[in-house]
């Protein structure tokens, strides 16, 4: 064999051998990192990596997770929350997940009650639970909520002519009744009367337009629930306030002797006392709903200024600038229908609120002529001190009842305040880290030294370097 060709197949073969080796690195490689994933966050605030309080809830895992998405496509979301979810299986092994297009898969879709992009169905066990933020922070409760040994329940309240579970009349709660059981929370009800105290297995309370006044007793006992960091929901209906006026007083949230007329609801086939609400908070958990829900026969809820201390109130849905708050309802009913500005109440006019306590530790208000803030200490009050009530007040309790719960979004809008109120207590608080940009302060002489690393030093290595491999190929010919 010619001493040329020789040469040339032994560098072939030493080719070939050094690919096959680089290959077999390569197959190693991946292996272990699949076997033993670890992620490297190099950013100064730790941006990438997850909380402490999240890797714990990982790390507790005794069950497999399942997580599905149902991601945007507006903006960075879903990178950012495909990076978060695979930030939560490289912590945990028993966590996995897979990203899913919504209008390509309506059906499963469906079969989660996802109503909102940006959704991620938690399911474990059986059970399923519906995250509707793409927060680490909404994540990690959202584990912690569906992991509970305990079985938490939604009660309405029941003793003072408030609106039936059951029934085929139009006035039955039954059909929101079911969309309630279908999100994992049992529903039963509640007679305050003859309870010692609210129930710990409490995830919120209802109270479904109420043609009676409450008892005193009663209130106190609502008064301890929402203080020590309960969710509670009242829908009241105009011309009675069911002896609640000055509890909701002092969350806040105040009550108006008047009934909504809005005469641009005729367009939708309803009558003058039927107001459309197209105006939801977009800086709260109503960001991005933007269907029509329907009031019939509504009252304004109006948010008290100036709030109590400690207490956030917010306005969550208002009619359009056309409607009103007619307080002489009795003009209406001889068929007199327009606005009075010395009398009557402007649009747009809010039709529910929300009101927000400050932690238990923090005192809320002075407490109301005959209450005592020691009702914290009864058996509502065992929560940590993070513990915050919320109250949302709906100035009407028709909107949800079998005749009106099909109109438009008024089924989507009450089951994402109940699901909003219905989280856990005393949620994990994790602080958004963000980076922010650092200046880069340099001497006149370190800019001299840059300039020239970057147009000398760097290009000259690379010609150095260029003209040795071509020296060393023409020594070797």
């Amino acid at each position: 064999m010619p001493f040329g060709r020789s040469r040339r197949v032994r560098t072939g073969s030493q080719t070939a051998l050094a690919m096959l080796a680089f290959a077999t690195v390569l197959v190693f490689a991946g292996l272990f990192v699949a076997r033993f994933p670890e992620r490297i966050d190099l950013t100064d605030v730790g941006a990438q990596s997850l909380s402490e309080e999240t890797r714990k809830v990982l790390a507790s895992l005794e069950t497999d997770v399942h997580a599905i998405a149902f991601p945007s496509r507006e903006g960075g979301g879903p990178e950012a929350l495909r990076d978060l979810l695979e930030n939560c299986r490289v912590a945990s092994r028993r966590f996995t997940y897979e990203m899913v297009d919504a209008e390509r898969n309506l059906s499963l879709a469906k079969q989660y009650e996802v109503r909102s992009l940006d959704t991620t169905v938690l399911v474990a066990g059986g059970k399923s639970h519906n995250v509707t933020e793409a927060t680490e922070q909404a994540l990690t409760n959202g584990l912690r909520e569906l992991l509970l040994d305990r079985e938490r329940k939604v009660y309405f309240t029941a003793g003072h002519g408030e609106h039936p579970l059951e029934g085929t009349t139009n006035e039955a709660y039954s059909g929101v009744r079911g969309d309630i059981q279908g999100a994992n929370f049992p529903v039963e009800p509640l007679t305050l009367i003859t309870a010692e105290k609210i129930p710990d297995d409490a995830a919120a309370i209802i109270i479904g337009g109420p043609r009676k006044p409450f008892m005193e007793p009663e209130i106190e006992l609502l008064r301890a629930y929402v203080l020590g960091g309960g969710a509670l929901i009242v829908l009241l209906d105009p011309e009675n306030d069911a002896g609640l006026r000055e509890l909701l007083k002092e969350w806040g949230v105040g009550l108006d002797d008047d009934l909504i007329v809005d005469k641009f609801s005729r367009m939708f086939g309803g009558d003058y006392t039927t107001p459309v609400v197209m105006e939801y908070n977009a800086d709260s958990f109503m960001a991005g709903f933007n269907v029509a829900t329907f009031f019939p026969e509504a009252r304004s809820i109006e948010p008290l200024s100036p709030a109590p201390p400690g207490i956030t109130v917010t306005r969550l849905a208002s009619t359009s600038q056309a409607a009103w708050g007619e307080r002489g309802t009795s003009e209406i009913k001889e068929g007199v229908v327009e606005f009075q500005a010395e009398t009557d109440i402007p649009g747009p006019v809010p039709v529910a609120v929300l009101s927000e306590l400050p932690p238990r530790d923090v005192p809320a208000q002075v407490p109301a002529e005959g209450s005592s803030q020691e009702n914290e200490g009864d058996g509502n009050g065992e929560a940590e001190g993070a513990a915050r009530g919320r109250v949302i007040v709906f100035g009407d309790s028709d909107f949800i009842a079998d005749a009106y719960l099909g109109l438009s979004g008024n089924a989507d809008f009450f089951l994402n305040t109940l699901e909003y109120l219905a989280r856990e207590a005393n949620p994990v608080l994790i602080e958004r880290r963000q980076r922010e940009g650092a200046p880069l302060f340099m001497t006149a002489g370190q800019g001299q030294a840059l300039t020239l690393v970057s147009f000398a030093l760097s290009p000259g290595l690379v010609l150095l370097g260029g003209l040795m491999v071509w020296r060393s190929r023409r020594k070797n010919r």
